[in-house]
Parts: structure tokens; sequence; C-alpha cells
């Protein structure tokens, strides 16, 4: 199933749900190719841009934690 994640991560990236409660061992398969790797841990209201290079290296571009948003 890694594999599977790993060669169709372009689609799947695409389409994941962001309320999706594994989203964290996605975003840690996809970085490091450990989906129990603890790399980032969502937070509600958090986003994380993921960007993958055309040698298929992932990297996190930037990312938005809640206690920064001010409203």
């Amino acid at each position: 199933m890694n594999l599977y994640l790993i060669q169709h991560a372009d689609s799947l990236s695409k389409e994941v749900d962001p309320q999706l409660p594994h989203l964290s061992k996605l975003a840690s398969l996809l970085l490091c190719g450990d989906a129990q790797r603890d790399i980032i841990t969502f937070k509600r209201a958090g986003v994380v841009c993921l960007k993958r290079f055309d040698n298929g290296v992932w990297s996190i571009q930037w990312m938005v934690i809640p206690e920064i948003i001010k409203t």
C-alpha cells in the first residue's frame, strides 16, 4: 500500500479530504517514506503546502498554524 501511495502521490494529494484524521501519516509518508514517523502534527484550521520536485522528492513549502492567524 505504501508503494502505491508514493507512486500515485500526485493524484492523491489533489483528492485527499483535508478533514482526514490520517493526513499527518500521508504527509510523513510523502516526506520521508515512513507513515509512522511524526513529521507534521496537523491542528484544526492549520494548512501545510507540500511540493513534489521532478526527481520525486517532496518538501514542505510553507505551513500556517492557527496560532498565527488573528481574526
